[in-house]
């Protein structure tokens, strides 16, 4: 599930070389297998300080590839409300959940579930604190698959270390799973593992293969900027990651982005096509070196990236790690995609990349009669087609796609500091039907076997 890029102030990393120290996780009843599926990458970004062979060096376009008008195609009921037990969610589906009121953080509540035809949600067994323990939603995660629920335990008085549970979305299975730093975040990358990264600059600190009980502790890797995106091919972990620092001689801003290959401890230059100039409207230069709104993601075959721009966004779409490595002009990478009534006065606020090969997000119409409107589009970019719901999500942040992506559900919050939440809404991407659930907050998809 993809996040939006940050931008930071100038931070300087010292680090150590790359070490890696494995150690066996205490045994569990045995489970079933479950398939692995290319991970969803979230983005973070800092800058680190100058790396002379890393900086890369932009190419006058020499190849200027035709803008692509998409295939619009609306997806807008006539009847667009309508009950949950309507919308078509299968009978292993679940939504999980938590009250509308319980904080993200520090959480004396539970985990819940809801199937289509509940009318209250259902507790997930165990998932609820004992005494002088707190739950830590803000980093729950559940498997692609929608069969696993990680989430954090954190242990009064003020401590500086948290627990990872587990537990299956039947709430059958539950276990504590390994105890990290206060300031971590931990999240699915496939079906049998799991990374636990810094919470500030987001480089991996920790390999968990819950299903064979291994935990793989990583050093800090020297000359490591700011995480991008890591990935994980052939069972080997990969970081691509970028810094910025003041160039000597001209006494401008250069950014440079790399991809580090942790079992081979090597590194190698990547996107040397990606403007280092500041964007229109942007702030500090040196906060802004990358274009305000760039997302990027990995895909199966590599990287997906998209940069917004007025008439629409750039995109190149499962770029491989030879491809990424290539010295080429941006102009020879990027395609411009062009969206109907695309202009100055609107933006995309947020994105969500799915498995497959598209990605959704919200446009904002501000000269349209009530303003701060927005409509929620999905984009295909293997096909080129543009899916319009004719749908304004509210008062939302972010939203999840179910394991088989016939989906899409988020939260509807009652104030503009999305702290009490006021409704799930579901919408059916097929027929583009909506149906809500009152008085709780979403946390993701869940799957269970009948």
């Amino acid at each position: 599930m993809l996040k939006r890029i940050c931008m930071y102030n100038l931070f300087f990393l010292i680090a150590t070389a790359c070490s890696a120290n494995t150690t066996a996780l205490p045994v569990q009843p045995a489970l079933k297998d479950t398939p692995t599926i290319a991970p969803t990458v979230a983005v973070t970004h800092v800058e680190t300080p100058l790396h002379q062979d890393l900086i890369p060096t932009l190419q006058d376009p020499s190849i200027s590839q035709k803008p692509i008008n998409p295939l619009v195609i609306k997806v807008c009921p006539t009847q667009q409300e309508v009950s949950l037990p309507e919308l078509g969610l299968s009978p292993n589906d679940r939504l999980i959940v938590v009250s509308y009121d319980e904080p993200y953080i520090y959480s004396k509540g539970s985990l819940f579930t809801v199937k289509a035809t509940d009318t209250t949600a259902q507790p997930i067994n165990n998932t609820t604190p004992t005494k002088g323990e707190l739950n830590r939603f803000s980093s729950v995660g559940v498997s692609p698959d929608g069969k696993w629920v990680l989430y954090e335990r954190y242990h009064q008085p003020q401590d500086d270390e948290l627990t990872l549970w587990i537990s299956s979305t039947d709430g059958q299975q539950h276990w504590e799973l390994a105890t990290t730093p206060l300031a971590s975040r931990a999240e699915w990358v496939s079906n049998q593992e799991i990374i636990v990264t810094d919470y500030y600059n987001r480089e991996p600190i920790i390999r968990i293969f819950p299903f064979s009980y291994r935990l793989e502790k990583l050093s800090h890797i020297q000359g490591l900027g700011k995480s991008l995106a890591y990935l994980v091919r052939d069972s080997n972990l990969y970081d691509a990651y970028y810094g910025v620092d003041v160039d000597a001689t001209t006494g401008k801003f250069v950014a440079w982005f790399a991809l580090y290959d942790y079992a081979a401890q090597s590194k190698q230059k990547i996107f040397q096509w990606m403007p280092t100039e500041e964007s229109p409207g942007a702030g500090p230069l040196s906060s802004n070196l990358i274009p305000w709104g760039w997302d990027i993601w990995s895909t199966r075959n590599g990287f997906t990236i998209v940069v917004q721009k007025t008439y629409g966004f750039d995109l190149v779409s499962d770029l491989d790690f030879a491809a990424a490595a290539q010295p080429k002009a941006y102009t020879e990478v990027m395609k411009s995609v062009i969206l109907p009534d695309g202009d100055a006065d609107w933006g995309v606020i947020e994105s969500f990349p799915l498995l497959t090969d598209s990605f959704a997000f919200d446009r904002f119409y501000p000269k349209e009669p009530g303003s701060n409107k927005m409509k929620f589009h999905i984009f295909d970019y293997q096909h080129m087609v543009l899916k319009d719901y004719c749908l304004d999500r509210g008062n939302s942040a972010g939203g999840d796609f179910s394991p088989d992506e016939r989906f899409f559900a988020w939260t509807v919050y009652e104030d503009q500091g999305n702290s009490k939440g006021k409704e799930v809404a579901v919408l059916n991407l097929e027929t583009g039907q909506v149906a809500r659930f009152p008085h709780v907050k979403l946390i993701g998809w869940g799957v269970v076997d009948q």
